[in-house]
């Protein structure tokens, strides 16, 4: 669709009431106990709780001013363990307002790739990309989903309000590709029903 990710089908998409309720669905489907979850921080003060409720730790990556509020691929190298699970990115993001560039997401992405052919074999990427349309100064959004390097491994989630300026429009979803994808998606439906 138009966010170039590829193979997705009604099947490949699960909504929900809101995006807060697809991460927590997300998070529910994903995690078992002791799973690391990898949160660039400052970070959306829901995140943490939801993961911690599905039975995950937090492992915080730090991000400073003079970083621009954003991971390096090197950070989130060196955090990656073989019980890391899910890495959440936030962008543009909430509360920093922080956007990485095409070649940055890429960069991270290929780490992604790397550690999930060897070290982390069960390590999937979760793009929070409910800002994706409040956009300014030219920049490009890219969706980590359309990397074809970790298509398969990306679950991407969004909602109507932020972008539509409707606050009390709970409508949100995710979108997950290939056949790993396809089983998260089934999972969320079993557990909203």
């Amino acid at each position: 669709g138009e966010n170039g990710i590829a193979g997705l089908g009604p099947a490949n998409v699960a909504v929900s009431v809101g995006g807060k309720h697809s991460l927590y669905n997300i998070f529910q489907c994903l995690l078992d106990p002791g799973d690391e979850v990898l949160l660039p921080v400052p970070a959306w003060v829901s995140y943490a709780p939801q993961i911690q409720l599905s039975g995950g730790t937090v492992r915080e990556l730090p991000t400073t001013v003079e970083s621009g509020f954003k991971v390096t691929p090197e950070q989130v190298r060196s955090a990656i363990t073989p019980r890391s699970r899910v890495l959440v990115m936030n962008s543009p993001s909430n509360p920093c307002g922080t956007m990485y560039s095409p070649d940055e997401l890429r960069a991270i992405a290929e780490v992604v790739a790397e550690a999930a052919a060897g070290s982390a074999p069960r390590l999937v990427v979760l793009t929070d990309e409910i800002y994706e349309k409040i956009v300014f100064g030219g920049r490009e959004h890219l969706s980590m989903g359309s990397i074809p390097a970790i298509a398969d491994r990306v679950v991407t989630c969004s909602g109507l309000r932020k972008a539509y300026s409707m606050t009390g429009w709970r409508v949100g979803y995710c979108a997950a590709a290939g056949d790993w994808g396809l089983d998260l998606i089934k999972a969320i439906g079993r557990l909203q029903s």
